[in-house]
């Protein structure tokens, strides 16, 4: 099979590492002449890196690429050979416990946080995606059926997403990245599909504070349930709590400012849907 990696930074070299096998033919599309490259490797480098794909059987779209581009050098068709390693990922992962984690800010810390509180009820936990290891890169680890997936999911990753988890939890949101999107709107549509691909048997985490993460979510079937509000985790009276239970104090938090309080609030929600 003929095929081309759009973009070949760290996901883009784990797209590299997951499909190079004997059977495929594998170029390397970039916008930077000086991209050093692995040996004997295809490449089609610089201003015009994503001209005359069609050539391709399959087109891995890397994050910095977006799919408006790839339309704009060739044709709206192109796009149906187009597929992403957060997309192949969510296809080829072992498990499907997987929580999904998508926000303008604290996506690295309530994703660290769900995966410690998984780790503390004993659970094997991978942890990836935006922050650390690319998600195709966590397959090397021998990901079990039982075990969990945490990915942090940024608008790059999630706007030609095919699959929803089962968790995905929407932080605080607030217009970003406009030098990559055409105008907000296009920014906020872009974390929709985490959400409009689950079932009524899914569970959707929001901040309740927050009108564009409410619109966000609207977009699935997923139950939907807040944080910083019930039936999700509030600060009550100086305390961490959800549903009747009383989780710990603030001061017993290690994290400082009341956007972490937020993210707290978010993981311990998520967190709360595995383990009750």
């Amino acid at each position: 099979m003929k095929i081309a990696i759009l973009g070949y930074g760290e996901q883009g070299r784990s797209a590299y590492d997951y499909w190079k096998k004997p059977e495929n033919e594998i170029t390397i599309c970039d916008k930077n002449t000086e991209l050093k490259i692995p040996p004997f490797t295809n490449k089609q480098l610089g201003k015009n890196y994503l001209k005359n794909l069609s050539e391709f059987d399959l087109l891995v779209r890397s994050p910095s690429v977006a799919p408006e581009d790839i339309v704009k050098n060739n044709t709206p068709e192109i796009l149906e050979k187009v597929t992403s390693v957060t997309n192949e990922f969510f296809k080829a992962c072992p498990t499907k416990n997987i929580i999904g984690v998508t926000g303008t800010k604290g996506k690295g810390t309530t994703s660290s946080l769900i995966a410690e509180m998984l780790k503390a009820a004993k659970k094997h936990v991978h942890i990836g995606g935006n922050i650390g290891t690319p998600p195709l890169d966590l397959l090397k680890d021998g990901i079990g059926q039982d075990d969990y997936v945490v990915l942090e999911l940024a608008n790059f990753q999630l706007i030609d997403l095919k699959y929803s988890p089962p968790i995905a939890v929407c932080l605080m949101v607030a217009p970003e990245h406009l030098d990559w999107h055409p105008h907000e709107d296009h920014y906020y549509d872009s974390k929709k599909p985490l959400f409009k691909h689950q079932s009524e048997k899914d569970y959707v985490i929001y901040f309740a504070k927050n009108d564009l993460s409410k619109k966000i979510v609207s977009s699935g079937k997923g139950q939907k349930i807040p944080y910083y509000e019930k039936p999700g985790a509030v600060i009550e009276n100086g305390n961490l709590v959800i549903g009747n239970k009383t989780i710990c104090s603030t001061a017993d938090f290690k994290l400082p400012g009341e956007h972490n309080w937020q993210n707290i609030c978010a993981a311990t929600t998520a967190f709360w849907q595995i383990e009750n």
